[in-house]
């Protein structure tokens, strides 16, 4: 359905409306592609643009002119050269690009799936407007001409599809952590180091996003630090599994989406931790949700706009289930929060319990008391032995017989309420 270059592709206009319902809502679709009018030739005269989805949203109750919200502009670079390859299932590369930044490369064919391209932009750009510190994120034009004189660009998919030339056209990109000057970065750190981060507390609103957001993944960080620094800032990488499966299927396990030390949870002792950035999720604006989601190209997912729709739909819904996804990972038997104390115990169904056990305590205080009567103890074998040193010097062996005798009023209050 789309060619090597996409800048050349000239798709027909599809609309799709949906009438009011029940719900309220109503939305209309429009796929605008800049230069579609255009020839290949004069297009590729344009600069790097990159076709978007248009969103209009109405509610039943707005006036009947629809209200365009303007589209937010993901920045368009040109690879210019390829670096290496980057560890991980989606075989990413590093490469230059014309605005003389290092860029971490996801392409449309790697061995995971062409939507994890999408599950990166829109994931990374949502954690950004909640404040959370993740790499800057941008789409990357890689020529044919750059794909065929480096012999790094290509992905392998094993032995059912083998080796194969990275896909050319637009690609996702995140900008490398460190730059040009990457001494000052690393992948892994102690824990006492871990406990002295600067931004230590961005974890817990991690831990938030990846809830919200259905993470499979184990969360990944990256850790920085200038020259003049002592301590190291966390980095949030690789948004790829957010969104469930690649059919954006939502499944929530109680472990998913935790970071691998429990030392950055230690400091937890309530939900006051997880703020501001769970009041950020709560009340995470619906149009600008809708214009994140609009402004990954339409080819990265297919063309689906039912998908990417019920996608955000989904969203959504669960903004206000995140605190519930939160109490399951506290009360599993991982116990990542241990700080965390709960202060009343006595709630819910303990309450009634409580109402139910006072009466009957006060009752038994009337009732006569059990007594024990010890009636026989045999030993055998109570004699000094001298074996050796290390075995205990007395073998003794006792048998206990012990009766225990109930009051018949006693026995049957315990009848009548056990």
């Amino acid at each position: 359905m789309f060619d090597e270059s996409p800048r050349c592709n000239t798709q027909p206009a599809a609309a799709r409306s949906i009438q009011p319902t029940s719900g309220g809502i109503r939305r209309e679709w429009k796929a605008s592609f800049i230069g579609e009018e255009l020839s290949c030739k004069q297009a590729s005269l344009l600069p790097n643009e990159v076709p978007k989805l248009t969103c209009r949203r109405r509610s039943r109750d707005a006036t009947p002119t629809p209200l365009e919200h303007k589209m937010t502009e993901v920045p368009t670079v040109l690879a210019v050269q390829s670096i290496s390859g980057m560890r991980g299932g989606a075989q990413s590369k590093l490469m230059l690009c014309n605005d003389n930044n290092l860029w971490v490369v996801k392409f449309q064919n790697n061995p995971q799936h062409p939507r994890v391209l999408v599950n990166e932009l829109i994931a990374t750009r949502i954690a950004e407007s909640i404040g959370l510190t993740v790499p800057t994120t941008a789409i990357i034009d890689v020529s044919n001409c750059l794909i065929d004189s480096s012999p790094l660009l290509y992905v392998d998919h094993g032995a059912a599809g083998g080796r194969q030339p990275c896909s050319s056209g637009y690609q996702f990109g995140s900008k490398y952590v460190g730059g040009l000057m990457p001494r000052q970065v690393v992948d892994l750190l102690p824990e006492d180091c871990l406990r002295r981060l600067r931004n230590l507390q961005e974890f817990v609103g991690m831990l938030a996003f990846d809830k919200w957001t259905c993470n499979r993944d184990a969360r990944q960080a990256v850790y920085q630090r200038s020259s003049k620094e002592r301590d190291y800032k966390a980095v949030f990488i690789d948004q790829g599994l957010c969104f469930g499966t690649p059919e954006w299927k939502f499944v929530d396990t109680p472990l998913q989406g935790i970071y691998t030390h429990k030392a950055v949870y230690e400091g937890v002792k309530g939900w006051s931790n997880f703020e501001p950035w769970l009041a950020n999720i709560v009340n995470f604006d619906p149009q600008l949700l809708w214009r994140i989601a609009t402004s990954v190209p339409t080819h990265w997912y297919g063309g689906k706009q039912a998908d990417i729709e019920r996608l955000v739909d989904t969203l959504l819904e669960r903004r206000g289930r995140v605190r519930e996804l939160i109490s399951q990972l506290r009360e599993s038997d991982a116990r990542p929060f241990p700080m965390w104390r709960v202060k009343s115990r006595t709630r819910g169904k303990s309450q009634i319990v409580a109402k139910r056990l006072k009466p009957l305590k006060q009752e038994t205080r009337r009732l006569p008391a059990a007594t024990v009567v010890v009636s026989q103890i045999h030993s055998s074998d109570g004699n000094r032995t001298n074996i050796n040193d290390d075995v205990s010097p007395w073998t003794h062996s006792v048998t206990m017989h012990v009766s225990i005798l109930i009051p018949q009023p006693l026995n049957q209050w315990m009848v009548l309420h056990f």
